[in-house]
């Protein structure tokens, strides 16, 4: 029994000690950094615009046009009369070439006037036969497609057989062949961007009134090959779409705008025109925000390390060139600045005065300051 006594008393002993050098050690080191307090002493939801605010526009007029991807008619060959005979002893064909650059289709119009019912009439293109039967008097109408730049047409019959005396023979009038091809009215108009318009870049604006369409399908307009809108108006409509410099690969100097069309449709335009919205070099906006600071921050300085933040939202930025944050004599400079996030400044105790302390934001640059919040903490 007093063997287990003393091994109790040196395992409470050891379990003591281990308490003493794991247990309290840590919690007073953890105490050497124990925020003693900290609070917020000065707080607003918008600050408002600093910097430069001169907001500017011009207006580029482009006109009023049509523009379009329609279907139009061209008749590129007439041939009054013709005769196609085909036997041992005699053979005439009609070979006509037509252009079929930029077309969609052709039809091949003829008067079959009179036939011997001997052999086929024979129509081929490009030296590949399209119809090959026999045709009795009638209006012949052959539409064909998968046309080449030059095209050549050839019309025959095929041979007689035994009636060597007597040639296949077809008599034909009114030949034509009538070329379809979509009518492409695109238009381009290059406009000029200055190089300051280009620097306080706000937005653009595309801007025109729908006076009336034939058709139905897409309206597309680009710039610098990048679609700004894209849409079916109706007659009466204004169209007005906002761009950014991103969205369009806007450039100083000069740069296109494109008008076309998907296949079917015209749309006749009117007042169109671009504004361009820019900021500009103007009276430079400060904003000044006067606050107090408890003793109760000034009394803990002097026993504790107080120290400070200035956080700031920023909700806009039209021109990046800096925001300088002065607190009473103390100087911060923040070079750049993006839009939709948190800004901060740390100081000091002797940064801060107990009353009439001063911030002031002021820029070259152009900014619209959310929500503001200064706070302290003090730490041992």
């Amino acid at each position: 029994m007093e063997d287990f006594t003393e091994v109790l008393v040196v395992g409470l002993f050891i379990f003591a000690l281990a308490l003493v050098v794991f247990g309290q050690l840590p919690n007073d080191q953890k105490e050497d950094q124990k925020t003693i307090d900290e609070g917020a002493i000065y707080a607003t939801e918008a600050i408002g615009d600093i910097g430069t605010i001169a907001s500017r526009t011009r207006t580029i007029p482009l006109g009023t046009f049509d523009v379009g991807y329609t279907i139009g008619r061209n008749k590129e060959i007439t041939e009054n009369k013709a005769t196609i005979q085909n036997s041992w002893f005699k053979k005439t064909s009609k070979h006509i070439t037509f252009s079929g650059k930029e077309a969609d289709k052709a039809i091949i119009e003829f008067d079959v006037s009179d036939m011997n019912d001997y052999g086929n009439l024979t129509i081929s293109l490009n030296s590949e036969t399209i119809y090959n039967n026999i045709t009795y008097p009638r209006q012949f109408v052959l539409i064909v497609e998968d046309l080449k730049p030059a095209n050549d047409l050839v019309i025959s019959a095929t041979s007689s057989g035994a009636r060597f005396w007597a040639p296949t023979t077809y008599h034909l009038e009114d030949i034509s062949i009538t070329v379809e091809k979509y009518n492409d009215k695109t238009k381009v108009i290059p406009f000029e961007i200055f190089p300051y318009e280009y620097k306080g870049w706000g937005h653009g604006t595309l801007s025109f009134s729908v006076d009336d369409t034939q058709g139905f399908a897409d309206l597309i307009t680009l710039i610098n090959e990048k679609t700004v809108y894209e849409g079916r108006p109706l007659p009466g409509d204004i169209i007005e779409k906002d761009f950014t410099k991103k969205d369009t690969t806007i450039i100083p100097g000069e740069n296109l705008i494109t008008f076309k069309t998907r296949k079917g449709v015209t749309y006749n335009l009117e007042n169109v025109e671009l504004v361009v919205s820019y900021y500009a070099s103007g009276e430079s906006n400060i904003k000044v925000i006067n606050f107090d600071a408890d003793r109760w921050w000034t009394i803990l300085s002097e026993t504790a390390n107080v120290t400070g933040e200035i956080k700031f939202f920023t909700e806009k930025v039209n021109i990046d060139s800096g925001i300088t944050v002065y607190l009473n004599d103390k100087t911060y400079y923040i070079p750049h600045l993006d839009e939709n996030e948190w800004f901060s400044v740390e100081f000091t105790s002797d940064d801060l005065k107990e009353k009439d302390n001063e911030l002031k934001f002021s820029a070259t640059g152009s900014y619209r300051i959310g929500a503001l919040e200064i706070s302290v903490q003090a730490t041992e």
